[in-house]
């Protein structure tokens, strides 16, 4: 004998745990993914601060000269990749940005800062931002594709650090 509720919708209790369990394991399907693509951004942005350290420190103990950094694979949510003295006040063309960076131990920072969850500032050591920073505090390249390019400098008459330059 059928029982009433049955009869309405022509479906068993199994049928409809099935069902259930079927939209259960695809939505954690979904969130897996998402997770998935969300922790490739991080290591992206983790990748891009290690191999900028990298070639900041091959530069430090090179005699001098100017080599073109670039990295290929930034995420595209993030516009610019920003070197910030946070102890010098923000001037230049970016410098209406300059208020989005707050951690004062950090000199390179992504903009913005929301569009990726994780670390979103880095030290990187051996930059002499005094210099770097003289006219454009914050010192902003733009994320073409995932591409940003720019020049590191090691000058021993002007110091004995690494500038960055457009």
């Amino acid at each position: 004998m059928k029982k009433r509720g049955q009869q309405s919708f022509g479906m068993s209790i199994e049928m409809i745990f099935s069902v259930f369990l079927i939209i259960v394991f695809l939505a954690f399907a979904i969130l897996g993914i998402v997770l998935f693509l969300n922790s490739q951004k991080k290591v992206e942005v983790e990748l891009f601060a290690q191999d900028l350290q990298e070639a900041v420190d091959k530069s430090w103990v090179s005699d001098g000269g100017s080599d073109l950094f670039q990295y290929n694979s930034l995420p595209s949510e993030i516009r610019y990749a920003c070197f910030v003295d946070l102890n010098q006040v923000g001037k230049g063309p970016n410098s209406d940005i300059y208020v989005n960076f707050r951690n004062p131990n950090s000199n390179l920072f992504f903009y913005p800062g929301d569009a990726i969850s994780g670390r979103k500032d880095f030290k990187i050591n051996h930059l002499d931002l005094n210099i770097s920073l003289r006219l454009k505090n914050p010192l902003c390249f733009k994320n073409e594709n995932g591409k940003v390019k720019f020049y590191l400098k090691k000058d021993f008459i002007a110091s004995p650090l690494v500038q960055v330059e457009a």
